[in-house]
């Protein structure tokens, strides 16, 4: 399985060791796009949030506010899009037809669970790993099917981690010691019942990631 496989990886914290941080270079110029996402409840993403916000005193680090705490079920990157006064692309007839789209699958599975037990990290961030129940991946798997028709390129979600931190600038490994302690005093964050499904447009830059919700999809 894709997941656990990468995993497997982030648990082989060698390369980090090694090398330290060694962030990609995402942020030399923004990122705008259309999201479809997970989010949790607020004790989950408090939570979270809190420990993230610990890491990025140690190591310069975009983090997420509580609200913006969220697991990705997919998304699409958009070259050259119309933007509103704030810079986020215009909402138009495709993101429409992608909240149809989901609104059609909302009452066919059950309701997510994640178990979100450990904190792993690479070169570049930092995850909650997320271990679901099956009604995660059938939801993953039909919108994401749905939304291929819509959209050619849709990137898909890889599995049902929370990203906590992406690092801005690069750090040798000597300097890494408190990060490494503070790991291992990560808080386990336990199981989430995602509340809503949201959609709408996104910003990557140096600043951090912002959302402008579209539209959300309670669960009951």
């Amino acid at each position: 399985e894709k997941q656990e496989s990468i995993y497997d990886k982030l648990r082989d914290t060698t390369l980090v060791r090694e090398e330290g941080f060694k962030p990609h270079g995402v942020f030399s110029q923004a990122q705008r796009g259309y999201f479809v996402d997970f989010r949790h409840p607020h004790e989950i993403a408090q939570a979270v949030a809190d420990f993230s916000h610990q890491i990025s005193k140690l190591v310069p680090s975009i983090t997420y506010h509580p609200h913006n705490i969220h697991t990705t079920i997919a998304y699409e990157i958009l070259k050259q899009p119309n933007v509103d006064e704030e810079g986020f692309p215009i909402f138009d007839s495709k993101i429409k037809d992608w909240c149809q789209a989901v609104k059609e699958i909302m009452d066919q599975f059950p309701r997510p669970e994640i178990d979100y037990p450990d904190w792993l990290c690479n070169q570049e961030a930092v995850i909650v790993a997320g271990y679901p129940n099956r009604s995660f991946f059938q939801y993953v798997s039909v919108i994401g099917n749905q939304l291929k028709e819509l959209s050619s390129e849709l990137i898909t979600a890889w599995g049902s981690h929370i990203t906590t931190n992406r690092f801005t600038e690069s750090k040798p490994a000597p300097e890494l010691n408190d990060f490494f302690r503070l790991m291992e005093t990560a808080p386990k964050i336990g199981s989430s019942k995602p509340t809503a499904i949201y959609l709408g447009s996104y910003i990557l830059d140096q600043k951090g990631l912002r959302f402008k919700i579209y539209q959300t999809f309670n669960f009951p």
